[in-house]
């Protein structure tokens, strides 16, 4: 009875990998890696990337969830760093961005809302800059792919300069001098640290130091959401990317035995998705709130 049950719980475990197989051979890209099919999900099942390996840091069972049902994401945060970004990446780019995100940008009396009024302010600001105008020169919007520790990694890249050894990262950040508490660490770091953009950039820099063969240093172009926006390049001088890239290798394996369906994923228990799912059975005191 006991030989049966295990070879049922193999056979159920079996099944669950070949669904989650199906899922990718569905979902499996049609052409190569571009700017048109970038952002698809079926990209996501290729390829991992910075923003999904960050996703499943932080709670392996929202960004399955997400990545098993995939819904535009109209975070406006998100609407207006891409506002800003499209601006510096071509006109045209710039016009289409507003066309196909209108409803988004404009209020019902036909007027850009208030963070989009700022996004302006950011953009000015950064146009003015010369410094900035100066060191962006490149290819932009560059699409880079890698293999980090046996997994496939894309990347698409602000502003790319393979001759001089270059690449540029826009930001936009609440502030650029103050610092953001920490939950876990119990600590206050700089926003560069606190939302991890330095794992971002050690993946980048791995990918096209593969396809390149030569040595590259990233620059993160940080531009603040004050009403008067605050500017500043920022460098990586000092910094040991090897420890970012210890925290792919320490839990890509894992993340992708989740993805394959070879593992249960756990749940942060505080995200959106979390609270919608929860279904608590026990009852806490109010000393441990």
């Amino acid at each position: 009875m006991q030989q049966t049950m295990l070879e049922n719980l193999k056979q159920s475990q079996n099944l669950k990998l070949l669904s989650q197989l199906s899922k990718m051979t569905q979902k499996k890209l049609k052409e190569p890696l571009n700017s048109q099919n970038y952002y698809d999900n079926a990209a996501d099942w290729r390829y991992m990337s910075p923003t999904l390996f960050k996703r499943f840091m932080a709670c392996e069972f929202s960004a399955l969830h997400a990545l098993e049902n995939p819904v535009e994401n109209d975070a406006e945060a998100l609407i207006v760093g891409n506002f800003v970004h499209s601006y510096f990446e071509s006109k045209e780019a710039h016009e289409a961005f507003i066309d196909a995100h209108s409803s988004s940008i404009n209020g019902k009396n036909g007027k850009p809302k208030a963070a989009y009024v700022k996004a302006q302010k950011m953009i000015n600001r950064l146009d003015s800059w010369h410094a900035f105008k100066a060191a962006y020169q490149g290819e932009k919007e560059a699409i880079v792919t890698g293999n980090l520790f046996g997994v496939d990694w894309k990347g698409k890249i602000d502003c790319l300069n393979v001759e001089a050894g270059l690449f540029f990262d826009i930001k936009t950040t609440r502030s650029i001098q103050d610092h953001i508490w920490n939950e876990e660490t119990r600590t206050k770091e700089n926003f560069i640290i606190r939302y991890n953009y330095t794992l971002q950039m050690a993946a980048y820099k791995t990918m096209l130091e593969q396809m390149y063969g030569h040595e590259f240093t990233p620059v993160v172009i940080a531009v603040s959401k004050e009403d008067h926006p605050d500017i500043q390049m920022i460098s990586f001088d000092g910094y040991d990317f090897d420890q970012d890239l210890q925290l792919i290798k320490d839990n890509q394996e894992h993340i992708m035995n989740v993805i394959y369906g070879k593992a249960e994923p756990f749940k942060c228990g505080h995200c959106d998705y979390c609270k919608d799912t929860k279904q608590p059975t026990d009852v806490i005191s109010v000393l441990d709130l």
